[in-house]
Formats: structure tokens, sequence, C-alpha cells
């Protein structure tokens, strides 16, 4: 593990903050299907935009962000446009 990915000495102040920050350190990305009664399909992707048309091509499919030490946090549909700045930014 990185010590990029190692918290900062003051944590972020919101869950915003905290979101935006798991995803400038993401190195793997999630979609996960929900199937009915409590089944669910869980798909990696190296890309958050691979992520994005993987979930937007299904209902009920969420997008998460994880870090290499496993800290994750879901993106929801209105954070797509930001999350995907924020990993242009990293590239």
């Amino acid at each position: 593990m990185s010590t990029y990915d190692m918290m900062p000495k003051e944590m972020p102040r919101s869950s915003e903050e905290f979101d935006e920050w798991v995803i400038e350190r993401a190195t793997i990305f999630h979609t996960v299907r929900d199937l009915g009664r409590g089944n669910q399909t869980k798909i990696s992707y190296p890309t958050l935009l691979e992520a994005i048309d993987g979930a937007s091509a299904t209902p009920r499919t969420r997008v998460y962000a994880g870090t290499a030490s496993g800290r994750g946090t879901m993106v929801a549909p209105r954070q797509y446009a930001r999350a995907l700045e924020i990993v242009g930014r990293k590239a």
C-alpha cells in the first residue's frame, strides 16, 4: 500500500470530501446489480468510465470506487460528472 492511499492527518470534513478522496485514489471500480431476493452480481472495471457504461446498460445497478487499501464509496448517478473530472485530473 502506498502512502498516497493513507488517510490524511486531517479527515475530510464532509461525506462529499471523503467520496472525492476515495474516487481520486481509486484503483478499481465495480458495478453491483440487484437480482432480487438478496442476490447480486458484481463486475469489476479498470476505469470509472467503463463502470458507468456498464451500469447504464442495466437497471438497478450501482457503481463503486475502491482504493488499494480497501476503502470504497458508491458513486451515485448525480456524481458521475464530478467523479469523471476527479479521475481525469489524476490521469
